[in-house]
């Protein structure tokens, strides 16, 4: 994937500095957000005749709008389903290891007890997951945003289920940066591999920014690796000090997100195991410099309740990486490139032939 360069970059080997990030600040009032989410689905209707339509007897949604009260969790779920918005089923497919009944409890349980979400909500939002813990029963809307935000990228498609978020103040700046992160993927699938490889401890022991460094890391060309940082430079999703690269945040964390630009990603990325995965016979001891790799192709008949199996399976997988990942304390040397695919065949068949 040859990437040209813009006609302002550096000469080859000299760092880039950093312009006036673009990134905007990604503290939410959640609270203030479920009042504008309210407005926002309310639409045409007035409050009155939105709050008869769910069953109260006086202005409530002139109250959660007012902020005089909050909207609690059940009733956001009435009034998404009222206003035609399959709001399980896009709950599902965003949080896809979710099981069970689908209410209230069940949601809190779901992110207190998935490391991923609950360590980082402990120190956004302490009090809100003392609460939660204690076993609060009331929750509201703002207390599952809370526990969802601590994923930006995730909240952002969670709202994109039920609301326009470009109609939301609270979130308006950050969902079209991060729109933006994910044109930047779309177009250029490098930026998700370059990104990772300046996070690499060994990078970050460099005396000094090193473009081969980064190029060999991120399976590019030297060229590409400083048309792409330029990239991530004018999108804020890295910094430079004058002496190296520093990551800054979750620019690219899509993984639950089923966006059609991101397709691109997966295309590179199966492309790239087919084309420069390093075979290594089977036994033989790998490269000290390398970590361990493997790949594996299984094609095979299988019935629904045993892909059923095979899916609970990969949820569990995807699970224990993340946590793995999470507590790593090693030193991280190598891009690892975790690609899987569990489909059936027919889902990407071409449309049946007209008998015609």
């Amino acid at each position: 994937m040859e990437l040209q360069p813009p006609s302002n970059t550096p000469e080859s080997g000299t760092p880039l500095r950093s312009p006036n990030s673009p990134r905007p600040v990604t503290k939410i009032d959640h609270d203030t957000l479920a009042r504008e989410i309210v407005r926002a689905m309310r639409g045409d209707s007035t409050q009155r005749d939105l709050s008869q339509k769910l069953g109260y007897s006086f202005n409530q949604v002139g109250k959660w709008e007012s902020g005089s009260t909050h909207i609690s969790w059940d009733d956001f779920v009435k009034l998404a389903t009222l206003e035609g918005h399959a709001i399980e089923k896009h709950f599902r497919s965003i949080f896809w290891s979710f099981v069970g009944e689908f209410n209230s409890k069940a949601v809190i349980n779901y992110f207190l007890t998935d490391h991923r979400f609950i360590q980082r909500a402990l120190s956004s939002s302490p009090r809100t997951i003392r609460r939660l813990k204690a076993g609060e029963s009331h929750v509201m809307l703002a207390d599952v945003q809370r526990l969802i935000a601590s994923k930006p990228s995730l909240l952002m498609g969670w709202l994109e289920g039920f609301v326009d978020p470009l109609l939301l103040p609270e979130v308006q700046s950050f969902y079209a940066w991060h729109q933006q992160c994910i044109d930047l993927v779309a177009a250029n699938p490098l930026a998700v591999f370059v990104k990772a490889a300046i996070e690499l401890d060994v990078y970050k022991a460099l005396k000094k920014h090193d473009d081969d460094f980064v190029a060999r890391h991120a399976t590019c060309s030297t060229q590409e690796a400083r048309t792409t940082l330029k990239a991530l430079l004018e999108l804020g999703c890295v910094e430079f000090d004058g002496t190296r690269y520093t990551s800054q945040g979750d620019c690219f964390s899509f993984g639950s997100l089923a966006n059609t630009r991101l397709k691109g990603l997966t295309r590179y990325s199966t492309g790239l195991t087919a084309e420069r995965y390093l075979t290594v016979p089977s036994g033989a001891p790998a490269q000290d410099w390398i970590n361990p790799s493997v790949s594996s192709v299984r094609v095979r008949p299988m019935s629904k309740e045993a892909s059923g199996k095979v899916l609970e399976l990969v949820e569990k997988f995807h699970r224990d990486v993340a946590e793995i990942v999470d507590n790593d304390e090693g030193e991280t040397t190598n891009v690892q490139i975790l690609l899987m695919h569990f489909f059936a065949s027919v889902a990407n068949a071409p449309a049946k032939p007209s008998s015609n």
